[in-house]
């Protein structure tokens, strides 16, 4: 769906020099990985619906997917930027602003926006700004302030 939408799609990030992002040749294992997770879900969910007496949804399978992930990216062609991190905090090991996070690696935000270096915005971060923060149940939300954040603070005056 992304990569229909002109969305460019890689492994995970290795490093950055003045001419290049890295990335890693994992693209489709990452991605199976998340299509195997689905289905192991909806199974779990098809078999407490049934269990209760209900109609299982309507969930359709995992597109196929076929990787074609560069692995390196010139900065300049970059328009945005969306990590997909996972749980554990590493952000120091390949962000250049070690003040940026407390002693437990998590970013210091308001709202999603670092206090420390203007211009860098989190998402899905454990208590970000909830419990729910990290979920998909509360990452939408926090998104959609941390947009609003960005197009207010980016926003030319006409």
């Amino acid at each position: 769906m992304l990569q229909a939408r002109s969305v460019t799609l890689t492994g995970h990030f290795l490093r950055a020099t003045d001419r290049e992002a890295l990335f890693a040749p994992d693209l489709d294992q990452s991605v199976a990985w998340g299509d195997e997770r689905y289905l192991q879900f909806r199974g779990l969910l098809d078999n407490l619906v049934s269990t209760r007496g209900l109609q299982p949804p309507a969930l359709d399978d995992p597109e196929p997917f076929t990787s074609s992930a560069p692995n390196s990216i010139d900065p300049a062609d970059i328009g945005s930027v969306i990590f997909a991190a996972g749980f554990r905090p590493d952000y120091r090991s390949w962000l250049p602003w070690p003040d940026a996070f407390d002693t437990w690696g998590f970013p210091l935000t308001q709202d999603g926006a670092s206090t420390v270096v203007p211009g860098l915005y989190f998402v899905g971060v454990h208590f970000l700004r909830k419990r729910k923060s990290s979920l998909l149940t509360g990452v939408g939300e926090d998104a959609a302030i941390v947009v609003r954040q960005i197009t207010k603070a980016y926003s030319v005056s006409r």
